[in-house]
């Protein structure tokens, strides 16, 4: 796609504010689309909190982030779109984050928990224009002379998860540098625009192909919620985590080594096993997060900017040994690597799009923010990571020496319940296909089924994962950017 040019001058106070102008990914395009169609919504707003253990140097703290933001061009970007439905992003020369202190050292305890409750719900509900770059801000929340808390919110269409690891490292190393007076052996920045060119060389016909052979016959059935008013509720998400043992954790390390197969893999084929159980079907359709970092872009390991991708799995959740066919989930996913380029929207235009409807999302959080940085005279002590949804439903599975799995919903559209409900479900999933060697993928199904049917007598629990089916306004921004890549498809 071609950026329009009249679009590219709303960003910028001037053209000399304006660095470069270029396509969106993808992926881009993809959470442009959800953003568009919930106008009003924090959707995919992302928001990264750490403890801080040490006295901090405020000024020092604001200049590390200054001069990040000068390195990379993702973070000085911003995304317009045209009357047409055209849309590209603009890089900008000097649009700094925000950097909001507050200064809670001398507040009395119960007034403190009030105003750090106060300063987390402003920064969660707080809306970015993607035309307004940056998209992304700071809060330092200074509690006592030696504790920190630092909050950074983004939009998820300009910085994925493995992106904040990186920008997260380089304010550290550029903190230490500024407090000693000495400069920083950082490498040369990635600029996003490499990646750009690289997906404008890739062969669609092929790509084409191999998804028409992916998905080729019948899709599950799905059925949506029918929304009584003309306008959507106001969507919020609620999260449901479960955190397993040593003891469990070390199992799973175990099984996914005896079978030759990754842990990702591993909750593939888990949460395959758990919509079989609640759908009463064999095969299965979900999206699953690709990072985008397989493509061979010179530094794409470094690259500051989204090259995430949501892309569709189908799997059929039969068979007799369990290493087999999670070898063959294992395979298929290698195959969807070499083309995890593609958008769903042109996924979609290859084969029927009635037949493709993504409703639940799975993602591993793998190299992504880290969970312990120490420089002499700071150290982050703990890192929590959320992120909005566009989805009714998402999987978030954080690797480590203990296991954290993530369930959240999307309210209305999935009760509370369910998400507790999905997350017992995922555990014993894990626990039947690790624990019982003597089990087939069809036995440990049943026993899915079988604890599913327990928690429906005692909780009601309904087994239709569906997402509302919002009538989009013809007129709708989101209406004329769809139409607007299905002539660039």
């Amino acid at each position: 796609m071609k950026p329009p040019k009249t679009v590219a001058k709303r960003i910028c106070h001037g053209k000399a504010d304006r660095v470069d102008v270029y396509p969106l990914s993808a992926g881009q395009m993809g959470m442009l689309y959800e953003v568009l169609s919930w106008p009003g919504e924090c959707m995919l707003q992302d928001q990264i909190l750490c403890d801080i253990q040490g006295r901090i140097d405020v000024n020092c703290f604001v200049g590390a982030w200054e001069k990040v933001t000068l390195r990379h061009s993702a973070l000085r970007s911003g995304v317009v779109v045209g009357d047409d439905g055209a849309a590209c992003q603009v890089v900008t020369a000097s649009a700094l984050p925000t950097v909001i202190v507050d200064d809670f050292r001398h507040v009395c305890e119960q007034d403190k928990n009030e105003m750090i409750n106060r300063v987390l719900n402003r920064e969660t509900s707080a809306r970015f224009r993607l035309d307004a770059p940056p998209l992304w801000r700071v809060a330092l929340l200074l509690i006592e002379e030696d504790r920190s808390k630092v909050i950074v919110a983004s939009h998820h269409i300009m910085l994925d998860g493995w992106s904040f690891g990186i920008v997260i490292r380089e304010v550290c190393a550029i903190y230490q540098a500024l407090q000693s007076g000495r400069g920083t052996a950082l490498p040369a920045p990635v600029p996003y625009r490499r990646y750009i060119d690289w997906l404008a060389r890739r062969n669609l016909q092929t790509a084409s192909e191999f998804w028409q052979h992916a998905l080729r016959g019948e899709m599950t059935e799905v059925k949506t919620w029918q929304l009584e008013s003309a306008s959507p509720p106001a969507r919020r998400t609620h999260r449901h985590v479960v955190r397993l043992s040593n003891e469990e954790t070390t199992c799973i390390v175990h099984f996914g080594k005896d079978c030759g197969v990754t842990m990702a893999t591993i909750l593939q084929g888990v949460w395959a096993l758990v919509l079989a159980a609640l759908m009463d079907t064999a095969k299965v359709v979900y999206g699953c997060v690709y990072s985008g970092r397989s493509a061979s872009v010179d530094g794409i390991e470094r690259l500051v900017g989204s090259t995430i991708n949501v892309l569709p799995v189908r799997i059929h959740v039969t068979g007799n040994d369990i290493k087999q066919w999670l070898a063959r989930i294992q395979e298929d996913h290698q195959n969807r690597m070499r083309h995890e380029y593609c958008s769903l929207a042109q996924i979609k235009q290859w084969i029927a799009p009635s037949q493709l409807s993504i409703e639940s999302v799975l993602a591993f959080m793998n190299n992504e923010v880290p969970q312990g940085i120490e420089d002499r005279e700071l150290r982050i002590v703990k890192v929590d990571y959320t992120t909005g949804l566009a989805y009714p439903i998402a999987i978030n599975v954080d690797p480590g020496d203990t296991l954290s799995i993530r369930v959240m919903v999307d309210r209305p559209t999935v009760s509370e319940q369910c998400a507790a409900d999905l997350a017992e479900l995922v555990k014993i999933a894990l626990a039947s296909l690790c624990n019982r060697v003597e089990y087939t993928v069809e036995g440990v199904l049943s026993e899915v089924r079988r604890v599913n049917e327990r928690l429906a007598e005692q909780r009601s629990l309904d087994r239709r994962l569906s997402i509302m089916d919002f009538p989009i306004s013809p007129g709708s921004p989101a209406c004329r950017l769809k139409a607007a890549e299905k002539r660039n498809t």
